[in-house]
């Protein structure tokens, strides 16, 4: 019986995470789409969970598409807390009660990462780091305010998960599981698994590109770059031969008063790949074969009022590269 309740509870937590991670890529792809976006790509895969868009925002809809995939999961599980009654039979809500309390710690990010950033280290490309940017609000405010809510969700969580600490150790068991209750779990779980196998929307160019490439630098939001010319990324060849390689630019609605793209390597070698002025497009893929000397290469981007995403890939399975 001990064995039996072992495993409805990691299924019951299985569930809980995926039906998280649906919640949170599903609270992004919500406001994007209200704020007039169009959905390229959303995957629930553990590994690789993601949801992507295009669309013309301001940067207090970008704050509340990155806000909002902490808010759907967090306004979901709080409304379920405050409903449920203190005490219930059914084992399978006791359950939930305690472990939706997962939910709280995703608020503690949103506690430490506004002090990190003041320090100068938040990690880049996080929904908060990003919301930090754009909303442009005090760091210590917004920390302030989440650790408030943490605790003020704690003490309702609490309130309504009571003996957790039984719950966890297995002790809790006052009622038996319902073969019926146990079996849906286990269809559940594999319905999940099946959801996670593929995205269930790709229209994203960058899915498209072949797994002997690797992505070797991007910039999901040219907006935040200033004017002025910047280092995207470098790699090297690292063999005293021409060595033959594959580059693929992927950009996505780009719009951009000036936008130049180049590589530059050894003795003054300088491939151009994008020379513009007032640049429009919804989609670039520029495929090129290069035939490179040994030494350090460098892409280098020069920009003027740009808005979009760029992306670079490279072939990674040629001799003699590193990045």
């Amino acid at each position: 019986m001990k064995i039996k309740n072992i495993i409805f509870k990691i299924l019951l937590l299985w569930i809980i995470l995926i039906f998280y991670i649906i919640l949170h890529e599903g609270g992004h792809l919500l406001m994007a789409f209200l704020f007039g976006g169009e959905i390229t790509y959303f995957n629930i895969n553990l590994i690789n969970a993601r949801m992507s868009y295009n669309g013309n925002f301001t940067m207090f809809q970008y704050s509340i598409i990155d806000l909002a995939g902490f808010g759907l999961p967090f306004l979901i599980w709080y409304v379920f807390i405050s409903l449920i009654p203190l005490k219930v039979n059914n084992l399978i809500i006791k359950n939930i009660k305690v472990y939706s309390g997962v939910v709280i710690s995703t608020i503690i990010p949103w506690i430490i990462i506004p002090i990190l950033q003041i320090f100068s280290k938040a990690p880049s490309g996080d929904d908060v780091t990003k919301f930090l940017i754009r909303s442009n609000l005090n760091n210590l405010l917004v920390s302030l305010i989440f650790l408030c809510l943490f605790l003020v969700s704690f003490y309702h969580w609490y309130k309504k998960s009571r003996h957790i600490i039984k719950m966890v150790l297995l002790d809790n068991i006052s009622c038996e599981i319902n073969e019926k209750s146990f079996k849906a779990l286990i269809f559940i779980s594999i319905f999940f698994l099946i959801l996670m196998s593929f995205p269930w929307i790709n229209n994203d160019t960058r899915t498209q590109i072949g797994n002997e490439y690797q992505l070797l630098c991007q910039t999901p939001n040219l907006k935040e770059l200033d004017k002025g010319e910047w280092e995207l990324c470098k790699f090297w060849i690292e063999e005293k031969k021409l060595q033959k390689i594959k580059i693929i630019i992927v950009a996505e609605n780009i719009s951009a008063k000036t936008f130049n793209l180049k590589l530059e390597g050894p003795n003054d070698t300088i491939i151009p790949f994008i020379n513009s002025k007032k640049y429009t497009s919804e989609t670039i893929k520029i495929d090129k074969i290069l035939n490179l000397k040994s030494g350090e290469y460098i892409f280098l981007m020069k920009v003027d009022d740009i808005k979009g995403k760029l992306y670079i890939y490279l072939n990674k399975y040629e001799n003699g590269v590193s990045i």
